[in-house]
């Protein structure tokens, strides 16, 4: 090879290589993909655009993630019944659909939740360590309303002054029709038709309580009401 044509060879490689416009590098792959199977085809795609591809992808779930908070942080709930050793926890998402349409209201992102994962057992201080963490968590956090609930757990948090005075809630008319005196801080719905009706327990006695710091009250009071009416 003459010393002309050695000095040719690289100059020609080096433009190959290196100095293709970006038009010169799309007409090159487009050949290598056109003489390739469709095998073939995805695992060069994958293996020369896979970082690309996956920078896509996580732009695009970032983008669902952030979308799907902001819908949630729509909804407010109204009104949280909690229930203590419910018999009900397959059926959650109906009552809870059944409480909704009773007590919502026209705007969708007003919810109540109705929930029956609190497993207490007969004594509260052996009760799961998770589930009583769970428990006061949500009490803290003002998070919880209406506790359905057994004697032993009332007398236990009763100690702690976790439940609101029910007077304080109605007029003195309504508190003498509804027999709540002041200082009355559970109703005892044991025989009322209305459990008998809804079969969320199967323990005696069973009290309707509600916590002192619920910041939804005038839905507590009128879930209370509807029990009641149907005395």
């Amino acid at each position: 090879m003459s010393r002309q044509e050695k000095e040719k060879g690289p100059a020609k490689h080096h433009r190959y290589e290196s100095d293709m416009t970006r038009k010169e590098k799309r007409e090159i792959e487009k050949e290598k993909l056109s003489t390739m199977s469709i095998g073939g085809k995805l695992g060069y795609i994958w293996t020369y655009y896979k970082g690309a591809m996956a920078a896509i992808l996580g732009v695009i779930l970032l983008i669902v993630v952030i979308l799907q908070l902001v819908e949630n942080s729509k909804y407010h709930t109204i009104l949280n019944v909690s229930v203590v050793d419910a018999q009900t926890m397959e059926e959650q998402s109906k009552i809870q659909d059944e409480l909704q349409k009773q007590f919502g209201t026209k705007n969708k992102y007003d919810q109540i939740t109705f929930d029956t994962s609190y497993m207490m057992g007969e004594d509260v201080e052996k009760a799961d360590y998770n589930t009583v963490m769970k428990f006061t968590t949500v009490i803290a956090a003002k998070d919880m309303d209406v506790l359905i609930t057994t004697q032993n757990v009332y007398n236990h948090y009763k100690e702690q002054e976790m439940f609101l005075d029910l007077s304080s809630l109605f007029t003195p008319e309504e508190c003498e029709k509804l027999g709540i005196s002041k200082g009355t801080d559970m109703l005892d719905i044991t025989n009322t038709p209305w459990l008998e009706k809804h079969k969320w327990v199967q323990y005696e006695p069973v009290y309707l309580t509600v916590i002192s710091n619920t910041q939804n009250q005038d839905k507590v009071k009128e879930f209370i009401t509807a029990v009641e009416e149907e005395k």
